[in-house]
């Protein structure tokens, strides 16, 4: 049986190799071994050269052009460093203009806080003008009642911070301080209730300027209630003051009138100074 299959494989090899262009008459003279060697090297042969990549478009009979090794696609399948260093560029730019717009978005976020957070506290003031009459302070003082509005429920419970009942905060941490004072003058005497901000102004940083700004714009929509808005500091010898006048008050220098170029010129005046704020009263 061995030989008998020896004899049929060693013919269907002669007749495989006489279509392909082989030498039939090589082949027949191989023996059985060589021949299975023959067989099993052109296997591997033909193994390593395919692609397995299907081509749909490729119907061609014989030789299947579609199991040809796509060498273009082989050698394309990388990136180049170039390449790379080109992506990670774009996205080291998207990366700087994102965070400089995440930056903005908080600042303006901000500014609207500290906005509704301010006119909170001087609606409260402009409601309250009659509640602490009993109140007698002496000529040239005041006192702190800052606390007196945080327990009446006045000052949203966001701005008490510290465990403090002298000051509360806005948004930017700005301390803001409510007081009830008597000035007496040689033509005239004054009792005010006041509000303190002291926000930064020695700097002049696009967000000091912002946060200054936006406390006169506020301010100036409070116009007719309010007695003045002055800003205040100290060059180390004196204070430096600019004082404004509510509409019910103002002769010259009213808070209504403030222009953007005004409000630019207070809010850079006190460069380099200490202890800047502002200070907002309403008459009584």
């Amino acid at each position: 049986e061995i030989l008998a299959m020896k004899s049929h494989l060693t013919r269907f090899l002669h007749h495989t190799m006489s279509y392909s262009g082989g030498k039939p008459d090589t082949a027949s003279a191989l023996s059985y071994s060589d021949l299975i060697g023959v067989s099993r090297s052109n296997q591997v042969a033909n193994l390593s050269k395919l692609d397995y990549r299907v081509n749909p478009d490729n119907d061609s009979e014989g030789t299947d052009a579609s199991l040809k090794p796509d060498n273009d696609k082989i050698v394309n399948a990388g990136r180049s460093m170039v390449e790379m260093l080109g992506v990670l560029a774009i996205i080291g730019v998207l990366s700087v203009g994102a965070i400089t717009g995440y930056s903005k978005a908080m600042m303006k976020y901000k500014l609207n806080k500290q906005t509704e957070q301010l006119n909170t506290v001087f609606n409260a003031v402009d409601r309250n003008l009659l509640s602490f009459n009993n109140i007698k302070i002496p000529a040239g003082t005041g006192q702190h009642i800052t606390s007196y509005f945080i327990k009446m429920g006045e000052i949203p419970t966001e701005m008490v911070k510290n465990n403090s009942s002298r000051y509360i905060y806005d948004v930017f941490n700005n301390e803001i301080s409510i007081a009830k004072e008597y000035f007496v003058y040689p033509d005239y005497a004054v009792s005010v209730y006041a509000i303190y901000i002291h926000p930064e102004l020695s700097s002049q940083s696009s967000d000091n300027l912002a946060i200054c700004q936006n406390i006169i714009t506020i301010a100036k929509e409070h116009a007719d209630s309010l007695y003045s808005l002055q800003t205040f500091s100290n060059n180390g010898s004196e204070d430096i003051r600019a004082i404004y006048k509510g509409d019910k008050y103002c002769i010259t220098k009213c808070i209504r009138n403030i222009t953007l170029d005004d409000i630019h010129k207070i809010c850079t005046k006190h460069k380099g100074n200490t202890a800047t704020g502002f200070t907002i009263q309403w008459h009584v």
